[in-house]
């Protein structure tokens, strides 16, 4: 690809104010382990300042809600593509650009839509030796937030007014059916740490940033409970297990589990 090409991806980090605790950290990580990133990279804000050499903020203004927040900031931008990225997620290994250069490559050879940098879910059927497509017929998290790379255009197309990020990605998801080129990586491109949970630090996360000497405000936001932090993981094992099940089918099995839910009262209505 040649660098005008390169030139045209932007990366923005999907936040608002209440998480502004985690925007050094984070800022930090891309500093250390993604030095030679040739992107701009821009941290959506409300009204915060936040100074740092490896990020650029963009101000939104008030918080409506999480989708028409990002389609503001992306009007706030001219690349023809996007790579997502969240705030409470710290880079923890470096990356290798050349990685990210041979997806731009892909998506631009292919008119992809969007490629997620992470395996899980598999796709349907693989393409090519790193890469591989999710039909339309697999609309279980077809559409993902974290470090994905969009068409910029059809990112805004699928953003719909009033969604969070979770109705974003089941919802979007089901749009996206009038999309083609929806593709995943065979590998995660990423090393990192997961910061939060539910706005709840993670354990894991604390841990190591205090190993790298951050100094967290446990009363801005607590962390998880050991029993709490143990529930998490188990929800983490149990949604991998999903991912076993072929991709068209996923769907259709996750949505008879949640009615057994609501029959069994766990819980009160289906997402999916």
């Amino acid at each position: 690809m040649n660098n005008r090409q390169v030139d045209k991806v932007s990366i923005i980090v999907c936040s608002c104010d209440k998480f502004s605790d985690t925007w050094l950290p984070m800022a930090d990580s891309f500093g250390e382990f993604w030095p030679d990133c040739s992107y701009d990279t821009y941290l959506m804000t409300n009204f915060k300042n936040f100074s740092h050499e490896r990020i650029k903020p963009i101000k939104i203004g008030e918080d409506i809600d999480w989708s028409s927040n990002l389609t503001k900031c992306l009007d706030s931008i001219t690349s023809d593509f996007v790579m997502l990225w969240l705030d409470d997620v710290f880079l923890s290994k470096k990356v290798d650009q050349r990685i990210i250069d041979a997806t731009m490559n892909f998506m631009v050879k292919k008119g992809a839509s969007f490629v997620r940098l992470r395996l899980n879910p598999p796709p349907d059927k693989w393409v090519e030796e790193n890469y591989g497509e999710i039909f339309a017929t697999s609309p279980f998290y077809r559409v993902s937030i974290f470090s994905t790379i969009w068409k910029r255009d059809v990112l805004l197309s699928l953003l719909k007014k009033g969604e969070t990020p979770w109705e974003f990605e089941l919802n979007g998801s089901i749009r996206s059916v009038e999309y083609d080129g929806f593709y995943c990586t065979r590998f995660n491109v990423f090393d990192y740490i997961h910061g939060v949970e539910k706005g709840i630090w993670k354990r894991d996360a604390v841990a190591w940033l205090q190993s790298r000497e951050y100094d967290i405000d446990f009363s801005y936001r607590r962390m998880m409970t050991e029993r709490e932090f143990e529930k998490y993981k188990k929800s983490s094992i149990k949604q991998n297990l999903i991912y076993i099940i072929p991709s068209r089918y996923r769907h259709v099995v996750v949505r008879y589990i949640q009615k057994l839910y609501i029959l069994l009262g766990i819980s009160k209505k289906t997402t999916f």
